[in-house]
């Protein structure tokens, strides 16, 4: 399962166009928290509060990310069978891009396409996250009634 996958990101042109600059000037930038939820209290709690969340980006991850990019792009398709979960509301990633991408990358692939869920669809509020959660159990459900899913021991 892929939720809100990202191939390329919302910024993409800009950090394309600017990196080549500020790689010889800057070792990193600050970070500007998106709104990438709908659950007020997930944004306060992961801007203010969860250690994990890094206040600056390397620019070395910027020059990573954007390499990914080529490479992703360039890739084969893959015969694997995915659920993708998407909101129309991202704007972490460029997400209109990356569905196009994506259906080449993976023909396969199963699609729930969520009417405004933004990027953290687990972490999104009740009414988006419900929806994310009943699309995985569904999809979990074939896939064990297909006998493709073998139930852990």
């Amino acid at each position: 399962m892929l939720l809100a996958p990202m191939i390329r990101p919302a910024d993409y042109d800009w950090m394309k166009r600017l990196y080549p600059f500020f790689f010889w000037w800057l070792k990193r930038l600050k970070r500007r928290f998106a709104e990438s939820s709908h659950d007020q209290a997930f944004l306060d709690f992961r801007s203010q509060e969860d250690p994990l969340q890094h206040r600056y980006i390397s620019l070395k991850w910027i020059g990573a990310m954007l390499k990914w990019v080529k490479q992703i792009e360039k890739a084969d398709p893959s015969d694997d069978d995915v659920l993708i979960i998407q909101g129309t509301g991202d704007q972490t990633v460029n997400w209109q891009h990356n569905v196009a991408q994506l259906k080449r990358l993976l023909p396969r692939a199963q699609w729930q396409v969520i009417e405004n869920a933004r990027h953290h669809l687990v972490n999104e509020s009740e009414v988006y996250r419900k929806e994310v959660f009943l699309s995985v159990d569904r999809y979990l459900a074939e896939r064990q009634n297909e006998g493709s899913l073998k139930p852990l021991k």
